[in-house]
């Protein structure tokens, strides 16, 4: 299935998108962090494959309007390359279709890439993003967003703890990852663990144990930048979920009962001590796996055990979710 995002660019002076309206073939765009196209449309939902319908019109003045929007340039690009970073998100994509008739209606453009893309293999989905396109196009069944509003305007935070199972306290906290929609990372080594303990266990020793900063001869290299104490994880925490802007923050694990208890086990469990930034709940990613009939999930190609590789697979396997419209 091939995923077909509806956006519109209003062509005005000085628009920063009007290269759009420029006929040449697109092999690029770009947003910055902040900007009304990322706070508006969520571009954390693109993926590889998917395609931008791109439409720059002349939009009604206002909802209600029965002015007939012209379309100057109307797009079809099929997303090949795609770079989030806490700066702003840049695609590269390959146009397969335009439309340049100033006269031209939108509905037909999208019949005929639709058609087309059918001639290609694929089984188009239309999902329009941040704007009615009924008002764009009369007559128009406007789709469902996959993410319902309070996902679209929240930080989304993926969150993994590498633990000693019956050990509840911060001495058998190993590790623990977060990674945000916007791809903002945080790793860390609890310097204050039981090492012998841990050590002892035979799954960390061979799960987890190897893929912790070490020495040569295999001892914690407390020297590490990542291996940290637990005053300055907290303090460290505390600065990740208050670094961005979003008042509302959903905290995402996978089977994360564990990995919400030892979080909160920074502040001793005691929530009128926790700074109200730190999530007192989390969505439990295998609780949405199942309400949707337990799917099939992409493959982890990244290492397992290692806290901050799980925390962004959390988030690879929440987008599958959201693009079955289970999220």
């Amino acid at each position: 299935m091939t995923r077909i995002f509806a956006v519109y660019v209003r062509p005005l002076t000085g628009d920063p998108f009007e290269r759009l309206r420029d006929p040449a073939p697109l092999t690029s765009w770009s947003w910055e962090k902040g900007s009304t196209w990322n706070r508006v449309h969520d571009m954390a939902l693109l993926a590889l494959g998917d395609v931008l319908l791109i439409g720059a019109a002349v939009l009604p003045p206002r909802p209600g309007s029965r002015m007939v929007p012209k379309y100057e340039l109307v797009r079809f690009a099929r997303i090949t390359h795609i770079e989030m970073t806490e700066h702003g998100t840049t695609v590269q994509v390959h146009q397969t279709h335009s439309f340049t008739n100033t006269g031209l209606r939108l509905g037909p453009a999208v019949n005929a890439a639709m058609e087309a893309s059918r001639d290609d293999g694929c089984t188009p989905y239309l999902v329009s993003i941040g704007f009615d396109m009924g008002l764009l196009v009369p007559g128009w069944r406007q789709e469902k967003h996959p993410l319902p509003n309070r996902l679209r305007f929240s930080r989304r935070i993926y969150l993994d703890l590498e633990f000693l199972p019956k050990f509840p306290s911060l001495p058998g906290t190993v590790s623990i990852g977060l990674h945000d929609d916007v791809g903002r990372d945080y790793y860390a080594v609890n310097a204050d663990m039981d090492v012998a303990v841990v050590r002892d266990n035979p799954f960390l020793r061979e799960h987890v144990w190897p893929y912790l900063p070490l020495t040569a001869d295999g001892e914690l290299d407390l020297s590490h930048p990542s291996v940290k104490s637990e005053h300055q994880i907290r303090r460290d925490l505390e600065a990740y979920f208050d670094a961005d802007p979003r008042p509302d923050k959903i905290l995402y694990a996978n089977h994360g009962a564990q990995d919400v208890l030892r979080l909160h086990a920074f502040w001793g469990h005691d929530w009128n001590r926790m700074p109200d930034v730190i999530p007192t709940w989390a969505e439990d990613l295998k609780a949405l796996r199942v309400r949707a009939g337990d799917p099939e999930m992409p493959k982890q190609e990244s290492t397992e055990h290692h806290a901050l590789e799980d925390a962004r697979y959390n988030r690879a396997m929440h987008e599958a979710l959201i693009a079955l419209g289970a999220g």
